[in-house]
């Protein structure tokens, strides 16, 4: 469940999604307004776990009438911006924004494990994944949030570092586009659970969030607009952004209609 900052996907990286480059900052990664359709496809997976995915997304993010909308192809082959793959073990993540772009044809850019024993835990998951695929942010790592973590306890669990709660649960303000008026959201899809004993409060807790918030919505309307006049403009928040760009494009060495935007990626 945790978000990792990832800059582009070599052959030698498969299955690693832990190359941090400046993940405190925030990049505009957003689609552009020239793209109506995101084109999702899964590379495994049963035709009951396809479905799932597919109609919750289209239920509480294909519904927000922003500028950009997924469209699903239960078929591994052909074009696709999104590549779902479905696992047993191992966290969830996802590539941000355009830079799934940059991922080799037929190697995922989205993970997703559906193992939970709780309908709303793999609720969250999915929704999760897929707010980080629109480029939003994790929600408790808000300077709004106030959460104080207990790193002593969040160390305990699985996969877990202090790089890792760095980078995916203490609050970052860097992190949050600059132009964004939206308060922090408690019912943020993209807002991580807690239990008792990971907070500094010993009886606090924070359950996870199985659907697609009012202030969720807000934010990808602002950032999507129907009126491309109202969107706000694309923005490189560092130099290094754009040599690190055209880097990622010549070690691929591959023409890309995309290459004038700068790509990152994210994961949950």
């Amino acid at each position: 469940m945790a978000r990792r900052n990832a800059t582009a996907y070599a052959p030698s990286d498969e299955g690693n999604y832990h190359h941090h480059v400046n993940p405190a900052k925030w990049r505009d990664l957003r689609w552009p307004t020239c793209i109506k359709e995101i084109n999702v496809r899964f590379l495994n997976g049963s035709y009951q776990q396809k479905l799932l995915v597919a109609d919750l997304v289209r239920e509480h993010y294909n519904t927000i009438p922003m500028s950009v909308k997924f469209r699903f192809f239960l078929e591994p082959e052909g074009d696709s911006d999104i590549r779902v793959l479905f696992v047993k073990m191992g966290d969830s993540h996802s590539y941000v924004g355009v830079s799934n772009l940059i991922v080799p044809e037929q190697k995922p850019t989205m993970m997703l494990n559906l193992e939970h024993k709780n309908p709303d835990n793999n609720k969250n998951t999915i929704l999760h994944e897929f707010g980080h695929a629109l480029c939003l942010e994790h929600e408790h790592q808000h300077p709004g949030s106030g959460i104080r973590l207990n790193r002593r306890a969040l160390l305990k669990g699985k996969n877990t570092n202090a790089e890792c709660i760095d980078d995916n649960y203490e609050i970052q303000p860097s992190l949050f586009c600059p132009w964004r008026t939206e308060p922090y959201d408690r019912h943020s899809v993209m807002h991580y659970g807690f239990s008792k004993g990971q907070l500094r409060d010993p009886e606090a807790y924070i359950l996870v969030n199985p659907a697609v918030s009012q202030g969720d919505r807000n934010q990808l309307l602002q950032m999507y607009p129907l009126k491309e006049s109202h969107k706000p403009k694309l923005l490189y928040t560092t130099a290094d952004s754009k040599k690190l760009t055209r880097g990622i494009f010549e070690a691929t060495k591959k023409e890309s209609r995309w290459a004038k935007f700068f790509l990152r990626v994210k994961g949950r």
